[in-house]
């Protein structure tokens, strides 16, 4: 019918206040520092497949999606407290396969590469020309392969950076020679064109004189321009000649 009691106080420590930082977005395979507090936490991946961290730096997974982050605290009184917070993957802006206005361009001319959507910008990675970095437009200087990247910086907030390659190849021209003589004529006379290479045409820019075929004919005194153009694959030059042509004697 005895009995005793004794009390004992215990100290009940509240659970520290976490906090940590992270951006909101972020894209597919890239780092960010992720800030916790109060520093000395631990930061943890709480999806599965949402990328990895390495102390305080997050890679981001390659696959776009919303995941979840988390920090955990132990505070001096071993009391522990967690904090977890949302990222995004954002996918790529999708870019287009490369595609050019013409297949084919001749050296001297101009090309427009494309890709859609519009807003990035042009770079020849390699060969002879250069391309306007905002429209696209290339001019080459030779007839060797140009490689060229379009580069998309993405919407901020919605998606990310995205680059295209593609490569076209200039055709050379050909180089239109008049090999005929361009000496002096009369009045009345002819005299039979030919150029290199063949196949081209023959005519008078200006002055006295017809041209039939190949065969010029020096109709008036003055000084006839002859021109001879050709192409060849698609491409296209020509050179022009000027003839004195002689009146004829008074008899």
């Amino acid at each position: 019918g005895c009995s005793d009691d004794t009390t004992v106080d215990i100290i009940v420590n509240g659970l520290p206040a976490v906090s940590f930082s992270a951006p909101a977005n972020t894209c597919p395979r890239s780092t960010t520092t992720l800030t916790g507090a109060p520093t000395g936490g631990t930061f943890s991946v709480v999806t599965a497949g949402g990328g990895t961290i390495s102390g305080t730096t997050y890679t981001a997974p390659a696959t776009a999606g919303t995941y979840t982050l988390r920090y955990d605290y132990t505070d001096a009184n071993t009391c522990t407290n967690f904090t977890t917070q949302p990222i995004t993957v954002n996918s790529k802006i999708g870019l287009t396969a490369m595609s050019f206005s013409s297949s084919t361009v001749c050296v001297g001319s101009t090309v427009t590469a494309q890709s859609t959507p519009t807003g990035g910008t042009w770079s020849v990675l390699s060969g002879p020309g250069t391309i306007n970095a905002s429209t696209g437009i290339i001019s080459p200087t030779g007839s060797t392969m140009i490689d060229v990247r379009y580069i998309h910086p993405g919407v901020s907030g919605t998606s990310c950076p995205d680059t295209v390659m593609g490569s076209i190849t200039p055709l050379a021209n050909p180089i239109a020679i008049m090999t005929s003589s361009s000496a002096a004529m009369c009045v009345n006379t002819t005299r039979a064109l030919t150029g290199t290479p063949a196949g081209g045409t023959f005519s008078v820019v200006s002055g006295g004189g017809t041209i039939s075929g190949t065969t010029l004919t020096a109709v008036s005194a003055g000084t006839v321009k002859v021109k001879y153009a050709i192409t060849g694959s698609g491409c296209s030059d020509d050179t022009t000649v000027d003839i004195i042509v002689n009146g004829l004697p008074a008899v």
